[in-house]
């Protein structure tokens, strides 16, 4: 899942926030495949094993990662294209009971779409993989058409437009 491909991190504070930020996601077109989040021992369930009671059903259809042990989400981050700055410091925010997001794009033109969308659904500290930053360097490519998605108060309006007429779908 976490390959070759441009990708962006986001820190989550609250659930509300996080789910969200998967149903935009959802709503222009991101597989579900293509979202992960890590989460560490304690907020996957004090054995370390995942429980249903310790995880929102948001999350039911996305890859959890469980990190064990303080210290192995720095070097996991890293494995994943993080610097080590990015990586050091969402392990705190990890370990202060944020969630960490990663969504890979299918291309560089989804970098901005989804940056986008984890912004205005309240991550933070949101910040590319390295292939992604690599990718961005090396070409400049036109982001492909997706809907327009404004966030209002306790949802989000997917507009798209049509040769006809405007659609307007709430989420």
């Amino acid at each position: 899942m976490l390959g070759k491909n441009p990708g962006l991190f986001g820190i989550y504070l609250n659930s509300t926030c996080l789910q969200k930020c998967v149903e935009c996601l959802k709503a222009v077109g991101v597989r579900t495949n293509d979202m992960a989040v890590l989460l560490t021992a304690s907020q996957s369930g004090s054995s370390g094993r995942q429980t249903e009671r310790a995880i929102p059903s948001f999350l039911g259809s996305l890859t959890r990662i469980s990190i064990p042990a303080s210290g192995v989400l720095t070097d996991t981050l890293i494995n994943l294209g993080v610097s080590v700055y990015d990586a050091e410091r969402y392990e705190r925010r990890v370990q202060n009971g944020g969630v960490l997001m990663y969504v890979r794009c299918g291309s560089p033109g989804w970098l901005d779409r989804v940056g986008e969308i984890l912004k205005l659904t309240g991550a933070e500290d949101i910040s590319p993989s390295r292939d992604a930053r690599a990718q961005i360097r090396a070409a400049h490519v036109e982001q492909p058409y997706a809907p327009e998605l404004t966030i209002r108060g306790s949802g989000a309006v997917l507009v798209q437009s049509s040769a006809s007429a405007m659609t307007k779908n709430e989420i």
